[in-house]
């Protein structure tokens, strides 16, 4: 009720119904439990510890541009911009930045845990845009050598950096200049006028139209002014009849020349003259100009007169014109002076050639001419005889030959003696048959001395002294071989002793491999197992090959070492003797050789085929394994090599050791495998 109005008392007392309108239920709302400051105040209060939140979690970064980004986008997360630094919350984002004249930077970052974090950024220049125009066009462009196009070459893009620019066109002279490309998409500029590599070089000539080469290529006829590159240059002018002129010039280029007029001369005529015979010299208005067959050049309109003279003929003249051009032969036959040859030769029917050509048989008198020739004699199974001969007028002079057969020169060709590159010397024989064994009379004969016939056909070298311990030791370096009583065996030139057979025929295929030969044994697994006939490699001498070299002389079979009958002659050999008394028990008390045990090889006289020791020393391994033989028979054994197996090998002559009838005679025959003190050897070889 209003202030200004007073109630009366009936108003008080009545009441008065009121206008009423019932509500809708449906529209009866209820009154909002949140008032809105409060959730304003809600969401401000969650806004500001979201911030807190991010502000505590998130890390402070510096992002440094090189140079300085205009436009810097962060993208991969919630960012917040401090001035020059960043807020970024540990993770990945990229970055992009944008700088006019360099290319957009696209570049990962990974933000770490770490509370200040730098990151440093190199911005990429843009390339620059490069214009080269030349005088003339068409110039190839190079930079730093490569062909990038020809001019006029526009808006070629280039990274920034510094270049050689090069430019070449045929004709004129290459030129290359340095150029600074900043890039960042700005344009440099290039104009660039070539000069010509050549010069104007005018030429002119009597008599004039002739042809102009420059380094043989036609430029023209003369007179005329040609454009020549610079640099060595050939010219020459050609003119049918006449001689090319030609001269070398170096030419600079924009550098003209008139060069003064050429007279060409006329072409030389050609002259060939031969002889009979040929080979005469030949003067030319007394000049020398060489031997016939000869053709020559010469001025033409001229008088020559030509001489031919050779040895043993007489001289011949002739006079002569040329003509420009031309070719003149001219055949001279000189005549000869003669001289006698006579020939005497064998066998009567040899032919007889003088330079190749036959001019009959041996045994008579040939006129020939009297220079130097060559006199041959022939006959077929014979070698050729070869000469020099100059007949001299007046005197006549003979010629005696005796020709050889081939077989002859094969063996005068054979070296007598080889030595080895050790110093060893083996000694050639071209033996023959001998009756190998001993008669049943015969005092001290053993019953493995049967009679053989054989018959040696293969020639064969052999050692002229038994291996010493020095050569044996290049092949076992640690060998010794010992003493006897206190008396050394193992001197460097004592023959080597304590060798077994497989030892000794080891050392000969070691011997061959150093010397370049075909190994003579086949070896398995260290050991000897067979032989091959063909090799020519250094092996044992075969019992036969010892046999016919310690035996056999022109006046027939030898008994002893030095000849028939005992006792042994002065320094014949090393054998059982007095100085041996205290070691051996026989011996031979009438000789004295002064060794008690081995002497060093070659100490004694050689034998009567000149070999040492094949009688004393040391007793010598053979190739042959042993048998006993058999009786006398008439078969005759060709080339023989012992059985083809057995138990022992063969030990043929005496030693220092030996001293009985027996053991001294050449005949004597011993066996075994292994090394003694008084055994050793020496080496063999087939020729062929």
């Amino acid at each position: 009720m209003p202030d200004n109005l007073e109630p009366n008392a009936d108003q008080e007392n009545v009441i008065k119904p009121l206008n009423f309108k019932p509500v809708d239920a449906g529209r009866i709302t209820e009154k909002p439990w949140i008032k809105p400051v409060t959730a304003i105040l809600g969401c401000v209060f969650l806004l500001l510890l979201i911030a807190m939140w991010y502000v505590f979690t998130a890390r402070s970064v510096y992002l440094s541009f090189e140079p300085v980004a205009e436009h810097v986008e962060i993208k991969g997360g919630i960012v917040i911009t401090l001035g020059e630094r960043y807020l970024m919350r540990p993770g990945e984002y990229l970055i992009q930045a944008k700088q006019k004249g360099y290319r957009t930077l696209e570049q990962p970052i990974e933000v770490s845990q770490e509370p200040n974090q730098k990151f440093d950024f190199q911005m990429l220049k843009l390339p620059g845009r490069l214009f080269v125009r030349s005088v003339p066009e068409g110039a190839a462009v190079l930079v730093d050598g490569e062909a990038i196009g020809k001019t006029p070459v526009t808006d070629y893009l280039i990274e920034a950096g510094r270049y050689s620019v090069g430019l070449e066109a045929g004709r004129y002279i290459s030129q290359s200049t340095d150029i600074e490309i900043e890039g960042k998409d700005l344009a440099h500029q290039m104009s660039v006028e070539l000069k010509p590599a050549w010069s104007d070089i005018s030429m002119s000539s009597e008599p004039p139209g002739a042809t102009i080469l420059v380094d043989n290529e036609p430029q023209g006829y003369t007179p005329k002014s040609v454009e020549v590159m610079q640099g060595e240059r050939l010219l020459i002018l050609s003119f049918e009849g006449y001689k090319n002129w030609q001269q070398k010039l170096s030419v600079e280029a924009n550098q003209s020349l008139t060069l003064p007029m050429v007279r060409l001369e006329p072409l030389d005529g050609v002259v060939r003259i031969q002889s009979e015979p040929s080979q005469a010299n030949v003067m030319v208005d007394d000049v020398f100009r060489g031997q016939t067959p000869l053709s020559l050049s010469l001025k033409p309109k001229q008088r020559y007169q030509l001489n031919l003279f050779k040895p043993g003929y007489l001289a011949a003249k002739k006079d002569f014109r040329i003509i420009s051009g031309s070719q003149q032969s001219y055949i001279i036959k000189l005549e000869p002076i003669v001289a006698d040859i006579r020939v005497v030769g064998y066998p009567a029917d040899a032919k007889v050639f003088i330079d190749n050509q036959y001019v009959g048989t041996a045994n008579q008198v040939f006129s020939l001419p009297t220079e130097k020739q060559m006199l041959e004699i022939r006959k077929e199974g014979y070698v050729s005889y070869q000469t020099y001969i100059t007949p001299r007028q007046g005197l006549e002079q003979q010629v005696k030959v005796r020709l050889k057969t081939l077989e002859q020169a094969k063996w005068e060709a054979v070296k007598p003696i080889i030595t080895l590159s050790d110093g060893q010397q083996l000694k050639l024989f071209r033996p023959g048959s001998l009756t190998m064994g001993a008669s049943r009379r015969e005092a001290g004969r053993r019953a493995n001395e049967s009679l053989k016939q054989v018959s040696l056909n293969r020639a064969f070298y052999i050692g002229t002294k038994e291996v010493t311990n020095q050569h044996f030791r290049l092949f076992e370096k640690l060998h010794s071989s010992g003493n006897v009583e206190g008396y050394s065996l193992d001197g460097d030139s004592q023959p080597v002793v304590k060798v077994s057979w497989q030892q000794a025929a080891l050392y000969c295929n070691w011997l061959s491999e150093r010397e370049g030969l075909p190994l003579a044994y086949r070896v398995e697994e260290g050991e000897v197992v067979g032989f091959n006939e063909a090799a020519t490699g250094y092996r044992l001498p075969t019992e036969a090959e010892w046999a016919w070299v310690a035996r056999n002389s022109k006046d027939g079979l030898y008994k002893y070492p030095w000849g028939a009958q005992l006792p042994p002659t002065e320094k014949s050999g090393n054998y059982a003797d007095r100085s041996a008394a205290f070691i051996i028990g026989r011996i031979v008390t009438q000789y004295d050789d002064k060794y008690a045990v081995t002497a060093p090889v070659g100490s004694f006289l050689p034998n009567q085929n000149g070999l040492y020791d094949l009688g004393g020393n040391v007793s010598e391994w053979a190739h042959d394994y042993y048998s006993t033989g058999g009786s006398m028979s008439n078969r005759v054994v060709e080339d023989p090599l012992g059985p083809d197996s057995g138990k022992y090998h063969v030990i043929r002559g005496s030693s220092w050791a030996h001293g009985s009838i027996a053991e001294l005679r050449l005949s004597y025959r011993d066996y075994g495998n292994d090394g003694r003190n008084d055994l050793g050897f020496r080496l063999a070889r087939f020729l062929e």
